[in-house]
């Protein structure tokens, strides 16, 4: 496995904690055949997928920012945050 692109499974069921409904129905859809969630995943497929900023003194809405725009650290490798002052500011935790 490729130490770069391992995410740890404590990171994984947070991501999913937070999920927007895009990557849900996509992760289960993935796990559970089922004809519903094909019918789901049509509906959401074109959502924009967003993640959660990991500062917990973020100023947007539910620290929801769109996964596109979002900075990973690139330590961790599982931490997303909405702008590089976010992350600054969270730092070191």
């Amino acid at each position: 496995m490729n130490d770069s692109t391992f995410v740890p499974f404590s990171a994984q069921v947070e991501d999913l904690f937070y999920a927007d409904e895009h990557t849900l129905v996509s992760f289960l859809r993935k796990h559970i055949p089922c004809s519903c969630l094909e019918k789901k995943y049509k509906e959401v497929k074109s959502t924009a997928k967003t993640s959660h900023c990991y500062n917990e003194q973020c100023s947007l809405p539910d620290g929801k920012v769109e996964r596109s725009k979002a900075n990973l650290c690139s330590r961790c490798r599982s931490a997303y945050y909405c702008s590089r002052e976010c992350q600054k500011a969270d730092w070191p935790r």
